[in-house]
């Protein structure tokens, strides 16, 4: 990762961990299943859907759970205008008019980064990945499509 990148994110970071801290949030804080998408659902026996991929549990401010399906929209193209509307009379409550949803989003697209971050020294895709993501946040390119993360191989 060049030098202004680093410095970039490492502001960026600071200034998002400051507006977090500063939410009002609209729920009470709870249980938060912190990676919360329709690949971590599972159908078990009996047809019931239950929720896994437990590793990001917490407790902190519901709407983190609820901001992912924008977080897919915007960014990777994933669940219709429709089914977000869907979504939200189901839930009965609708994050995206909420004032932090933004700050959200954004600390969102930002932890997007890590696997990449992580990877990119030794892997061109993640390389070129981490860098055109970069630059969509840094130009402020909300509309910037990212590719999906390729399945880890063996």
């Amino acid at each position: 990762m060049a030098d202004q990148d680093r410095a970039w994110l490492l502001t960026r970071i600071r200034e998002l961990r400051t507006a977090w801290n500063s939410l009002a949030t609209a729920l009470e804080p709870g249980l938060v299943h912190g990676d919360a998408h329709p690949n971590n659902l599972i159908r078990v026996r009996g047809g019931d859907v239950v929720l896994g991929d437990w590793d990001h549990v917490a407790h902190g401010p519901r709407e983190w759970d609820l901001i992912q399906p924008y977080y897919m929209h915007r960014r990777f193209g994933r669940h219709s205008t429709a089914e977000l509307r869907e979504f939200t009379d189901a839930y009965g409550w609708g994050v995206s008019g909420w004032g932090g949803f933004e700050t959200l989003i954004e600390v969102r697209e930002i932890t997007g980064l890590s696997p990449y971050i992580r990877r990119a020294t030794n892997h061109a895709r993640a390389r070129q990945e981490l860098a055109r993501r970069l630059a969509t946040l840094r130009s402020g390119d909300s509309a910037a499509l990212w590719k999906a993360p390729a399945a880890p191989s063996a």
